[in-house]
């Protein structure tokens, strides 16, 4: 699944995706990103895990996947 089909996904359960950190400074400078980050909003962790049942948790004060 690409990010255009995630972020498809999530918009259509009223969320936002968003990409965020390194990525987005790399992309700025014209460097090559050897990851991406993102943010969601517009819905909880419940939610993001019925849409994404294969995602893993690993933050310990807010929920990284």
């Amino acid at each position: 699944m690409d990010f255009i089909e995630i972020a498809k996904k999530i918009s259509d359960h009223n969320g936002r995706l968003y990409f965020v950190g390194g990525y987005v400074r790399d992309k700025l400078m014209g460097i090559e990103s050897h990851d991406i980050d993102f943010c969601i909003t517009g819905m909880n962790e419940n939610k993001f895990m019925s849409l994404f049942p294969y995602a893993f948790k690993k933050g310990k004060f807010f929920p990284v996947f």
